[in-house]
């Protein structure tokens, strides 16, 4: 069985003998590692992520960790932790969210701790879901949305290799008068961007990351790309 949305990879594992990345899915026991991280880093997420203006507790993350775990392979999103050793403390998340309406695309979103920041780990982790939309989900597209005022992303989205598509007007839900007088900083303004299977010929990196990766099925084997496997394996659904 191929892997899909229905049923998502447990771990991908980067690793081209310089440096790893982890990416393993979000469980609920992740939930204090969370919390710490997120309170380290409230400035820089306050910024342009509603949820930090909320109360981050252990319960409140458990009880969201819980909802996702339940998601993954049921056709909900699916979302990474991610670390850079096995056994390392979590640097941040990415997820891959059903917000396109073809039903072989994702969107991509991410976030890094404040401590692991400028490390290229948002940028890597990126490249690892892209290799897994395009080699093993057998995606047509791939987008990522950011805010014009979120420099940071914005960089993350260049070096990856996403071409801008257009702007969006009011694309997220406007920030209370509160948020903004905590830090909130986005704009009205949001960046649409996107990368499809014909573009992995122009992506320099591409090569090198998926030569790199090891994903893993549910059951902790070696999962194995689309075009290894033979399209006519490949579910109709992402």
């Amino acid at each position: 069985m191929t892997l899909s949305f229905d049923n998502p990879p447990s771990l991908l594992r980067h690793d081209d003998g310089q440096r790893q990345l982890i990416l393993r899915l979000a469980r609920v026991d992740d939930a204090e590692a969370v919390v710490e991280a997120a309170q380290e880093s409230l400035a820089a997420l306050r910024e342009f992520m509603p949820w930090p203006h909320f109360p981050q507790t252990v319960e409140v993350q458990r009880k969201r960790l819980a909802g996702l775990e339940e998601g993954h392979g049921t056709g909900g999103d699916i979302v990474f932790h991610l670390f850079e050793e096995e056994g390392g403390p979590f640097v941040g998340c990415i997820g891959l969210h059903r917000r396109a309406l073809n039903p072989r695309a994702f969107e991509v979103g991410y976030w890094v701790r404040t401590s692991a920041a400028g490390r290229g780990i948002a940028t890597l982790a990126a490249r690892c879901a892209v290799v897994l939309g395009l080699e093993y989900f057998a995606c047509q597209r791939i987008q990522c949305v950011y805010n014009e005022a979120n420099a940071a992303s914005g960089r993350v989205v260049k070096n990856v290799g996403f071409a801008e598509e257009g702007r969006l007007r009011l694309f997220e839900d406007q920030p209370t008068d509160e948020m903004r007088s905590n830090g909130y900083k986005a704009q009205p303004m949001a960046v649409m961007n996107a990368l499809f299977s014909e573009d992995r010929e122009r992506l320099d990196w591409y090569p090198g990351v998926r030569s790199a990766l090891t994903v893993l099925d549910r059951n902790g084997s070696v999962a194995m790309p689309v075009e290894t496997l033979g399209r006519s394996s490949v579910d109709r659904k992402v």
